[in-house]
């Protein structure tokens, strides 16, 4: 019994240590996406960008539920803004109706793009990885069952992606992660043939 609790414990512990491999990765991506698309608008819209933009209504939206999280005689800073918008948020700037109202400002942000990936692509790539992230910030991977083929198949597509991405955002930012740290506790976790 103590054996079979030992062995059911190690395989938590590579689930843990390959999931883990996700936060730095996350902190330097959402920081740089955040940076770029800041310089982005600033470069387009100004300093005062955030009150230009704010009609639309993705914006509106954003803006409403920070403020539903503070005090009631809370007021709105563009640096408040920048860091309490959700990952949602940042993402959903690449939704189609969103970015053409703000006329591909967003897509700016990522100076290294290959010509071939277009809004749509990127938005979905976005989108993948927020579900991922998602599910590992609020716990939603079951650490005491063996991670299915489908979610393995999803982390390592991600990992894959969010090197592209950090890459395609700052090519400098890409050696602050190590690349192949997922292939490593990957190959922990997945079961001996």
């Amino acid at each position: 019994m103590v054996q079979r609790m030992h062995g059911y414990s190690r395989m938590i512990q590579n689930i843990l240590d390959l999931l883990s491999t996700f936060y730095a990765k996350f902190y330097v991506f959402e920081t740089i996406l955040k940076e770029h698309i800041l310089q982005q608008f600033e470069y387009q819209y100004g300093a005062d960008w955030l009150n230009y933009l704010h009609s639309i209504n993705l914006f509106q939206l954003e803006s409403v539920a920070i403020a539903s999280r503070k005090k009631h005689d809370f007021r709105i800073s563009t640096r408040l803004f920048i860091n309490e918008a959700s990952f949602g948020f940042w993402v959903e700037l690449f939704g189609r109706e969103t970015y053409k109202q703000l006329k591909g400002v967003p897509i700016k942000a990522f100076s290294e793009l290959p010509s071939e990936i277009k809004r749509r692509h990127l938005y979905q790539m976005l989108s993948n990885i927020k579900e991922v992230r998602n599910k590992l910030y609020h716990h939603r991977i079951d650490l005491f069952n063996n991670i299915s083929k489908k979610e393995i198949d999803l982390l390592s597509k991600t990992d894959k992606d969010l090197y592209l991405i950090i890459a395609w955002i700052d090519k400098h930012a890409i050696q602050l992660i190590r690349k192949d740290d997922f292939q490593y506790h990957l190959s922990k976790v997945l079961p001996s043939k």
